[in-house]
């Protein structure tokens, strides 16, 4: 990637969404000062809520102006935490209706939105949770859990495509399950880079708890006031005009995602499409935000039993290759008994263990000057344990030397530097396997197309792209890197 357009994706990270000044006209605002006496802010449109303009509710006082909302506000100053959400249904009736109203904790404000009540049947609650109180078991029951948070949304929302986004280590995503309606094509198994949303945005999906876009269309609407209002907390913030060019190349009219976070990171998105100008009913939103808790709930627990299982497997092995590793009095010895377990431990290709300058290898290694090279840039480094399925991203002079292997995985001991000033050392080793990714569109050409200033833009084709990575092996995984560091910790507990 070039050096202009890494400039240009850093700039689109820096966009300050928080504070854009205006909100979407699906609803209005209000800001209130942090006592809840005074009005500070308003959004232009706020006389379509409350047949009062903006230049006559900002400064007042809200028991004066506003006489049902200062109740309302008064109970609410006992939740003071920012980000703290509550909706609360028919707070005023107007000649068009009724309203409901969002009260938000601000940074220094609370924030008041107005949105239309929406007369609607009684959703199934009940229904739609029972599906997901039960964890997964195993794999097959993890994909009938992903169809039936689909299915549950649908049923809630009524959008025309409903995905479920993963988020992989380097932020980027993939749709890992799907619900569409017939014709629309289908991005299961699609993989999205980590620009599509940035970390700006990926900050407010784990402060808000849901995001909806009703229609990409819509003028938004001035906040006015006499600073500027930080919408962090605001559901009603408005959008950026990168992120609606995204959803208009897509051929969205209407958006709604909800964060899925799981440990407190944001696992993944909940993202919701659809063709035609749609606005999700408040309650609506709110039952689809439990839903989402739930699984993420549920995938709490599925991850907190993979791992214990894994820690049980992996602390018998471990065990047994110690145990054997321990009963003879020549540490190398040990080690050469205990190779093909411990190659097959990583699921490698080769493994070479390094004990001073002594070293034994089982399966295919690097060799000669590659092995050298390796060995005094590894021991050179601060953290004791490396993996990569790129040694050409790492070290790309030893790319030709170590073909056809390319990943490595690494750990060290240095307090065995009694047989050598570099201590205990051991390097699995994969083959180079071709890997394709299949992506929704190029991911490397974020650009305008034909403008004499380049700017970032989203893409215009989110056909599947596929790209295949040469140079790399099969990925090492956070259970391969789980095995590396048990394996070091019980080896430094060897006598």
């Amino acid at each position: 990637m070039s050096a202009h357009l890494d400039a240009l994706i850093a700039g689109c990270e820096a966009e300050q969404l928080h504070l854009s000044g205006a909100v979407q006209p699906f609803g209005a605002l209000l800001a209130l000062s942090p006592d809840g006496l005074q009005i500070t802010h308003a959004s232009a449109n706020i006389d379509s809520r409350i047949d009062m303009p903006a230049s006559a509710v900002i400064g007042a006082g809200t028991a004066d102006t506003l006489p049902w909302l200062a109740p309302l506000v008064a109970a609410w100053l006992t939740k003071r935490k920012p980000g703290v959400h509550q909706l609360l249904h028919r707070v005023h009736a107007t000649a068009d209706g009724w309203l409901d109203a969002l009260l938000v904790t601000g940074e220094d404000c609370i924030l008041v939105e107005l949105l239309a009540t929406r007369d609607m049947a009684p959703l199934p609650v009940h229904r739609l949770q029972l599906p997901l109180l039960e964890a997964p078991g195993n794999p097959s029951e993890a994909e009938a859990y992903n169809a039936a948070l689909l299915s549950a949304m649908h049923e809630v929302l009524g959008f025309d495509r409903i995905m479920l986004y993963r988020f992989h280590d380097d932020f980027s995503g993939e749709v890992i399950a799907e619900r569409a309606d017939n014709g629309l094509g289908s991005y299961l198994g699609l993989r999205f880079p980590a620009s599509d949303i940035p970390a700006i945005a990926r900050r407010l999906y784990l402060i808000n708890p849901w995001r909806a876009i009703p229609d990409i269309q819509a003028a938004s609407a001035p906040v006015l006031g006499p600073t500027p209002l930080d919408l962090t907390h605001s559901l009603l913030r408005s959008v950026s005009p990168v992120h609606l060019k995204y959803l208009d190349n897509m051929g969205v009219r209407a958006s709604f995602s909800l964060p899925i976070k799981v440990a407190g990171q944001l696992w993944g998105l909940v993202a919701c499409h659809h063709g035609s100008p749609l606005t999700p009913d408040p309650e609506a939103c709110e039952v689809a935000g439990s839903l989402a808790r739930n699984f993420a709930m549920g995938i709490s627990i599925w991850n907190a039993q993979q791992r214990m299982q894994l820690l049980d497997s992996l602390k018998q092995r471990v065990e047994l290759i110690l145990h054997d590793i321990q009963t003879g009095t020549d540490l190398l010895d040990g080690l050469a008994r205990q190779l093909p377990a411990l190659l097959d431990l990583m699921a490698a290709d080769g493994l070479l263990v390094a004990l001073g300058t002594d070293f034994l290898s089982c399966g295919h290694v690097a060799g000669g000057e590659a092995l050298n090279a390796l060995d005094d840039w590894f021991t050179s480094r601060n953290d004791p344990i490396f993996m990569t399925d790129e040694i050409a991203s790492e070290r790309p002079d030893l790319a030709a030397a170590m073909a056809p292997l390319a990943g490595v995985a690494a750990f060290r001991l240095d307090r065995y530097r009694q047989h050598g000033p570099r201590g205990l050392r051991f390097y699995w080793f994969r083959r180079e396997e071709p890997q394709e990714v299949a992506w929704a569109g190029n991911p490397d050409k974020p650009q305008a197309e034909n403008a004499s200033v380049p700017t970032l833009a989203p893409r215009r084709s989110f056909e599947r792209w596929v790209e295949v990575r040469q140079g790399v092996s099969r990925p090492w995984s956070n259970q391969d890197r789980l095995h590396c560091t048990r394996l070091r910790f019980s080896l430094l507990q060897m006598e």
